[in-house]
């Protein structure tokens, strides 16, 4: 099932993990920056995007999701 989740940035970012987590925070931890990640979030610090966390903790990115208010 495809949730919403927020990705964020580090302040400094030295190519580590993005924080991630749904509004519930049912679903979160860090998650490794991919090439694609980085291309999705730009110059930005965080985007919000759909997609769903594997059996193994992965989170699997199926697109950009408008901005959210949480």
């Amino acid at each position: 099932m495809k949730r919403i989740f927020k990705l964020q940035m580090p302040v400094f970012f030295n190519g580590g993990d993005v924080l991630g987590y749904n509004e519930s925070r049912e679903f979160q931890g860090l998650f490794p920056v991919t090439r694609e990640m980085q291309k999705l979030f730009g110059r930005k610090a965080k985007i919000y995007v759909y997609g769903n966390v594997d059996e193994k903790g992965l989170l699997h990115i199926a697109g950009i999701a408008p901005d959210q208010d949480w």
